[in-house]
């Protein structure tokens, strides 16, 4: 499941925002995960305080707290992040729901931050690229080691017999 769209959209964000933001300025991302859950899974968030529609990144810098969902292809929002967003800014925070890093990028010019430091088109597309299939096995060798060999030969040797 890294592989899921819109998680590489949420690691290129927060790569961009920790980057673009101040060092000073806390910044995180909260995960509900993906699929289904059973009853017993969602009343076990709720009795821990996660609440459905939670934004995926939060920045908070000078005073200000800053809410970022991250959308990837044609997904919108729902209505419990809808609500989420609507309660954050009732508390004064401001969030934005965003499906490219220039949506992040305007948002935070929207809130009053200018980036300190921006993507060039490289790094943007190397956050945003999938990333390389890890090897899970090691590659075989034509021929096997001194001591492979000594082990085989000893156990030749003692069936010979």
């Amino acid at each position: 499941m890294r592989n899921h769209p819109e998680w590489r959209f949420q690691e290129a964000a927060y790569a961009y925002l920790r980057k673009a933001f101040p060092p000073h300025a806390l910044i995180w991302g909260a995960d509900r995960g993906v699929g289904r859950k059973t009853q017993n899974q969602r009343a076990g968030e709720t009795r821990r305080g996660i609440i459905a529609g939670i934004h995926d990144l939060f920045v908070f810098c000078d005073k200000e707290l800053m809410t970022f969902e991250c959308k990837a292809g044609k997904n919108g929002t729902t209505e419990a992040q809808d609500e989420f967003a609507a309660r954050v800014e009732r508390n004064g925070g401001r969030s934005v729901v965003c499906w490219t890093l220039e949506d992040i990028e305007a948002g935070m010019r929207g809130f009053g931050f200018e980036p300190i430091a921006k993507l060039t088109a490289t790094e943007r597309d190397a956050l945003l690229a999938a990333p390389k299939p890890t090897r899970k096995y090691k590659a075989r060798t034509e021929r096997p080691s001194a001591a492979r060999v000594r082990k085989v030969q000893a156990v030749l040797g003692r069936v010979g017999r």
